[in-house]
């Protein structure tokens, strides 16, 4: 048995797929012109009112509408506006400590470093129990460092900048809710559209491990939409088309494994396949007594501490650029290769990026220019930020640096070795931690969530119907979380998961299989 040759087994990813992979850019236009509003329309109306280049910095609080997409209106409502208080306190919590450290001192640095160091350890802990998607808590990490180098340079008043986040985050809230004015479904169509697409996609070549695992991860986020629109169950449009692909998906693994195909499937046998998504309670309860947790927790510490004490110690410019830089590649809690292929990503992106500024610097004296290179660079954020993570660096570098030097204070040359160096010493800080602190961890994070497993099945086994429901919802998350440990588990160690596998093969068939049982 190999690595290779075992069907399912996880597969590293190529140096052309991590560089180069572009797909579901076209599915992101939308939403990017979304984010562009954002930004556009506060700093517009602030621009009119002769607030000049610092209406800008309501970037900071649109980067909220980027946590709605793809949700139902029903629930996105709550997501941008939690979002957008979040930022907000980030920006306060920023701001203040940029306040009150005074001007750029050593002492100064540290105390920003702690406060970044703080933020992203508990986002990252937050978004990780609650298993939310990108961009994670790397937005709420670059908000509270960008509001609090502004205060630290003089650029923009604590409460100029706390007061632009909060516009940014009440325009963001409008621009992703308006939509709902035309169709009211959208979201919800569009997710079993990508099922429906993921599926056809599997039909064609159906014993492609990689197609099959995007079926069903697009079949189950399309579900989840469903849900959170409180459509499941009832007879509209998109659950019955669902419904038809689930089927169709169903037929298709059946043939790919030679099993007899079900003719059909009632709607109460379909019910029972796909649960409802658990609640926030429910997963913070789940996610945070996991050994993942604390490892990504010491990581994201070692990491940022050492990172920024380089950057003090050789007396470079931005020691919070060093930071940010290790804590983008850490804070989602990767495996060592897909973390070192981010890091890399990381590298090529910032060249790029900084090399960008360079040439749309000349520009961005007026006040006009300076917003639209800002508008211009947020879509381009949120159209790679989750395809392609090298390509969103050539976005976000210019626009991070535009944003923290509204007024600045070196030269452009200076800028642009500084954040070379900087990202150099993030990036290696970052790796080194990923393969030196915790080396093995991803042993423990799998064997505790098989253990998470085993415990789940025997609760839904159990006599007696009382919370039937939640022990279900519980084994189909345990059973998720378990396919994540495997995959870091077989990118870092090959070797060590193969003399798992056979184990984690048969619990997660027992599972799934225990799920789809009726009654």
């Amino acid at each position: 048995m190999t690595a290779e040759t075992e069907p399912g087994f996880p597969q590293r990813p190529g140096l052309r797929q991590v560089l180069l992979e572009v797909s579901g850019v076209g599915e992101r236009a939308v939403g990017a012109f979304r984010a562009a509003l954002a930004v556009a329309i506060p700093a517009a109306v602030g621009l009119a009112n002769g607030h000049g280049a610092a209406a800008a910095l309501s970037a900071l609080g649109a980067f909220a509408v980027v946590y709605g997409e793809r949700r139902p209106y029903r629930t996105r409502w709550k997501v941008v506006a939690g979002y957008g208080l979040a930022l907000i306190s980030c920006a306060t919590v920023g701001a203040g400590v940029g306040h009150l450290a005074g001007a750029a001192s050593v002492g100064a640095w540290i105390a920003v470093i702690a406060m970044m160091t703080a933020v992203v350890v508990l986002a990252a802990i937050w978004v990780d129990a609650l298993r939310e998607r990108a961009p994670g808590s790397f937005l709420l990490l670059l908000c509270a460092e960008l509001s609090a180098v502004l205060v630290l340079d003089g650029t923009a008043s604590a409460p100029a900048v706390v007061l632009w986040t909060a516009i940014g985050a009440v325009v963001a809230l409008g621009v992703a809710m308006t939509p709902a004015l035309l169709d009211r479904h959208g979201p919800e169509a569009q997710a079993v559209t990508r099922a429906g697409a993921a599926v056809d996609a599997l039909a064609r070549q159906p014993h492609d491990d990689l197609l099959r695992r995007r079926a069903i991860h697009a079949l189950h986020e399309a579900w989840d939409c469903l849900d959170d629109a409180g459509l499941r169950g009832q007879a509209v449009a998109p659950t019955d088309a669902l419904s038809r692909i689930h089927r169709r998906l169903l037929a298709v693994i059946a043939f790919a494994e030679d099993q007899k195909v079900e003719t059909s499937v009632s709607e109460e046998e379909l019910d029972l396949m796909v649960l409802p998504r658990a609640r926030v309670g429910e997963r913070l309860r789940w996610g945070l007594r996991r050994p993942r947790i604390p490892v990504l927790a010491l990581r994201l510490t070692v990491a940022c501490v050492v990172a920024g004490g380089i950057a003090i110690a050789v007396d470079l410019g931005r020691p919070d650029w060093a930071v940010i830089t290790a804590a983008m590649i850490l804070h989602q809690g990767p495996d060592r290769v897909t973390g070192s292929w981010r890091a890399l990503n990381r590298c090529v992106g910032t060249v790029i990026g900084v090399g960008v500024l360079a040439v749309i610097t000349p520009v961005l004296g007026s006040a006009v220019l300076l917003i639209l290179t800002v508008v211009v660079l947020m879509a381009g954020t949120e159209i790679f930020l989750v395809v392609n993570y090298a390509i969103a660096m050539v976005f976000i570098t210019p626009l991070a640096m535009t944003l923290g030097a509204l007024a600045p204070q070196e030269p452009l040359s200076e800028a642009v070795i500084g954040r070379i160096a900087e990202t150099v010493i993030g990036v290696g800080v970052a790796v080194v931690t990923l393969w030196c602190v915790r080396p093995r961890g991803y042993r423990a994070v799998l064997l505790d969530s098989e253990r998470r497993v085993v415990d789940a099945i025997e609760a839904v086994e159990a006599d007696g119907p009382a919370d039937a429901g939640r022990r279900r919802r519980r084994l189909e998350f345990e059973l998720e979380a378990a396919t994540t440990a495997v995959s870091q588990a077989g990118f870092s160690d090959p070797a060590w998961m193969l003399t798992q596998w056979p184990r984690h093969h048969r619990l997660h068939r027992q599972g799934y299989a225990l799920l789809t049982k009726q009654g």
